[in-house]
């Protein structure tokens, strides 16, 4: 009778270890949101070449081979992940370093599909008496094994300026 207890005991034990497991395993919405965090925070570092490959090496990671990358700055979509990689040493050649950061982030998970949108700031280091500008993003991701990956990324024109907040 005791033996029986304690497999059942041992069973409940597993059991809650299974659950709250299940409930601490980091859900897609998270990690898409920290995959996009990630991107800009890298981005916001580039300052040498040291930097710049790292936010390439992360673009070769988060984006999609086929990934498009759309900027109203841009004469052309940029088409594949090569590309992107490529074109991000245009922010060595910025007059002043760029800080990105992301506000408004919703994220939608439709089984092999996902959809963030949110609004990226831009604002020059150093200058924060300017405006910020602000825009709205659009990413969408799909499922490649276990990890989503970008398929592509829209920066609208503009959403609205706003001065930098003061203390």
């Amino acid at each position: 009778m005791a033996r029986a207890s304690h497999r059942f005991l041992g069973l409940v034990a597993l059991l809650a270890a299974a659950v709250t497991a299940y409930a601490l395993r980091p859900r897609d919405e998270s990690r898409i949101a920290d995959r996009l965090t990630s991107l800009a925070r890298a981005a916001s570092q580039v300052t040498d070449n040291a930097s710049l490959l790292a936010l390439r090496d992360l673009v070769r990671a988060d984006f999609a081979e086929n990934a498009s990358l759309r900027v109203a700055e841009l004469a052309e979509p940029l088409t594949d992940r090569a590309a992107i990689a490529e074109h991000a040493a245009d922010l060595l050649q910025a007059p002043a370093p760029f800080t990105f950061t992301l506000s408004n982030v919703e994220i939608r998970v439709d089984g092999h599909a996902a959809r963030a949108e949110a609004d990226l700031a831009a604002v020059a280091r150093g200058q924060s008496t300017l405006p910020r500008d602000v825009r709205h993003a659009t990413v969408l991701l799909s499922r490649v094994g276990s990890e989503f990956v970008i398929d592509s990324l829209d920066v609208a024109r503009e959403l609205h300026e706003q001065p930098e907040a003061r203390p």
